[in-house]
């Protein structure tokens, strides 16, 4: 269960139809969670997905694409 008023970060390897290895860091905020928040968090959530080679995917409540529910 993802709460409005917090922010998650999620990070999700898979492959894709070719076989090929992807990373994607997810950073969700709930409706309730301040814009400026979500701005300062996307600082760490940057240098994680660095970390990990991988994209980051800044996702709002309500806006979630379907690999975001398969990396939970």
């Amino acid at each position: 269960m993802l709460f409005q008023g917090s922010m998650y970060i999620c990070t999700h390897g898979y492959s894709d139809s070719k076989g090929v290895n992807i990373t994607d860091v997810y950073l969700w905020a709930g409706n309730d969670v301040a814009e400026s928040n979500v701005e300062d968090a996307q600082v760490f959530a940057r240098t994680h997905a660095k970390q990990s080679q991988a994209k980051l995917l800044v996702l709002r409540q309500g806006n979630e694409p379907p690999n975001f529910f398969d990396a939970l």
